[in-house]
């Protein structure tokens, strides 16, 4: 017999914000580990989210949530006190739709005002859930499957209610390290752009902002696969080796030379008749492309103009240039969770330059005198 369980207030406020779309990572953690608690647990999950879909969707989130509760306390009492008359309920409720449905058809067409009708069924209701690392933040979150995400700033991840059921697909929008549990019969797909980032069991960095103009997958074990398009709109399918760079430049041949830059620098040639717009990079360090989520984030020979987007994202600041000259400059050096001003003094170690702030926006020149001493350094 199906028992009736006494849900804390603090679980109804997770559901109801899960099955809105409005939860934090931290609460979407908290949620998951109640749902793993007890089968009850998970089957009163999978209930309410049921009841949600079919609710009144014109209320507020907070009426749709109590009339939710409302049903569902109704529906457990129902099931508690004549479970086997729950099911012929259902049964008998959808004869009930067909009987109502096809008398008023007869009455319609006994008055001539109906000729013809077309049956449309409703299609599945489904939710999505997002998880957002805002700038100047970053988040981690484990998935219903086990795999573990981490999110750089300014970066969204959504996927279906759905998930890990039929398939594991995700959309990201920004920078993710993904650590992906091994379900052979259901790949790892992630969405970014116009690509698809297929895994079965691995460990990735994929860095896809829309504004960088460029889509980075930097494999670190196991292997990926991905499938687009190239310069010609013909489909390719790559699959990649650990230690590889893939970068994808967006929007098809790049004849903007800022889109290249960043890239073919350390480029190696076009290989599997892969053909623009896409360059492979071999034998990578890729803690250079990971450890921006961990305590040390190594950078090796960065330019500023580059490096400064980075920061942009890590501290929710805006860096401005005064010359392009000191925006050339290159940095090598280990951040270890310091503060953006921290950072700036670092840098002026090693790169001759001067800055201010203005409330979160950070303008860097050329500074006079350090540009003597650095002349003279690197003679």
């Amino acid at each position: 017999m199906s028992k009736s369980i006494e849900i804390p207030e603090q679980i109804k406020q997770l559901i109801s914000g899960q099955l809105s779309g409005s939860l934090s990572a931290d609460e979407l953690r908290l949620l998951q580990a109640w749902i793993d608690e007890s089968p009850d647990h998970r089957k009163h999950f999978n209930d309410m989210r049921h009841v949600w879909a079919f609710s009144d969707n014109t209320l507020s989130n907070r009426e749709q949530g109590e009339s939710v509760w409302n049903l569902s306390k109704k529906i457990q009492r129902d099931r508690a006190r004549h479970p086997a008359f729950w099911t012929w309920q259902k049964m008998v409720a959808s004869w009930i739709v067909v009987f109502a449905g096809t008398w008023m058809l007869n009455m319609l067409m006994d008055r001539g005002e109906v000729k013809e009708t077309i049956v449309k069924t409703a299609p599945p209701v489904t939710s999505t859930t997002t998880i957002q690392a805002k700038m100047g933040s970053q988040t981690s979150v484990k998935m219903p499957d086990g795999s573990r995400v981490w999110l750089n700033g300014g970066s969204k991840l959504v996927y279906c209610s759905s998930y890990g059921e039929d398939d594991r697909e995700v959309q990201l929008t920004g920078e993710g390290c993904f650590e992906v549990a091994t379900h052979p019969e259901k790949p790892f797909v992630v969405k970014a752009g116009d690509l698809s980032i297929i895994a079965l069991g691995t460990t990735f960095n994929v860095k896809a902002y829309p504004e960088d103009k460029v889509i980075t997958t930097t494999l670190v074990e196991g292997k990926v696969t991905i499938e687009g398009k190239d310069a010609n709109d013909e489909t390719f399918t790559y699959e990649m080796h650990p230690n590889e760079n893939f970068t994808y430049i967006t929007g098809g041949r790049a004849t903007e030379k800022e889109s290249l830059q960043p890239v073919r620098k350390q480029a190696t040639a076009i290989k599997n008749n892969v053909q623009e717009p896409v360059l492979i990079e071999n034998n990578v360090k890729v803690r250079l492309y990971t450890s921006w989520k961990d305590d040390q984030w190594e950078i090796e020979n960065q330019e500023l103009g580059n490096l400064s987007k980075d920061f942009e994202r890590r501290y929710n600041v805006r860096i401005v240039f005064a010359s392009k000259n000191i925006a050339d400059y290159h940095f090598t050096g280990i951040i270890q969770r310091e503060t953006i001003e921290q950072v700036m003094v670092i840098l002026r170690r090693t790169v001759p330059l001067k800055y201010s702030f203005d409330k979160n926006v950070i303008t860097i020149a050329e500074d006079p005198v350090l540009m003597k001493e650095f002349h003279l350094k690197n003679k």
